[in-house]
């Protein structure tokens, strides 16, 4: 056999598209050891899933003897198998999963778990991303933190993870309220975090953004001099905005 040829039955093997048995035949191997193997995978983008994007799969009932939850993962697994060195990208596709379930028909799927799904990933990203938060001594003016990101869906998505995280255990929206969400990491700790795109922190970061005065946005927006620089205050005390110092 080709090396081409033994990827293809282990991949076959792994994502449960052929028998197992038939697969160690062909392969001339010992079956409980390539069963070995096909649990050691399946695992680890099951662990990658329900970790990264924990919350989601608790609203799906991610647990060993839900029949939906194991129909679902079953289908991702043949459908974006592992590509990627690191654990944690095994998760990368399930936000792209889910809305192609949706698209076809799936009824234990709804778009905000796509939602709540991309905002936990974004999250993954984030702590992950490579780029380096500037020390104050090291900057000249007011910068927006170089880690965020802005994302936006028609649902209360971030407020919903807020209060989850909180201990509460809201149900799902019925209503679409557009949100947005802030996502970036914590100049101090490094850890990515996330915040609701209130007006006041909108705001700042058009300011921000603009390289605005605090007596130019005054000009510009009609707002008290003492209300921007408490929404610039705001910003910068969470990590949004990095100033000189």
């Amino acid at each position: 056999m080709t090396l081409e040829s033994i990827q293809h039955a282990l991949h076959a093997a792994v994502k449960n598209l052929r028998p197992l048995g038939e697969v160690a035949a062909e392969l001339g191997a010992d079956a409980a050891r390539l069963a070995i193997y096909r649990r050691m995978i399946r695992g680890h983008v099951h662990a990658a899933v329900t970790g990264r994007l924990e919350v989601c799969c608790q609203l799906l009932g991610a647990t060993e003897d839900t029949p939906g939850w194991q129909a679902l993962f079953e289908g991702y697994l043949a459908a974006c198998p592992p590509a990627h060195w690191a654990l944690g990208e095994a998760a990368a596709g399930f936000p792209g999963y889910l809305a192609a379930r949706i698209e076809d028909g799936d009824p234990t799927v709804q778009p905000f778990h796509v939602a709540v799904a991309e905002l936990e990933w974004s999250l993954f990203q984030t702590n992950r991303d490579e780029t380096q938060i500037p020390e104050a001594y090291a900057l000249t003016a007011p910068i927006l933190n170089p880690t965020l990101q802005v994302l936006e869906w028609p649902w209360p998505v971030a407020s919903f993870m807020t209060a989850w995280s909180r201990g509460a255990r809201p149900p799902l929206p019925t209503a679409e309220v557009p949100e947005m969400a802030l996502v970036f990491r914590r100049p101090a700790t490094g850890n990515p975090c996330y915040y609701v795109g209130t007006p006041t922190l909108l705001f700042a970061l058009k300011v921000t953004h603009d390289g605005l005065s605090v007596a130019e946005a005054v000009a510009q927006s009609g707002q008290p001099p003492e209300a921007v620089a408490s929404a610039l205050d705001v910003a910068a005390e969470i990590g949004l905005v990095l100033r000189p110092g």
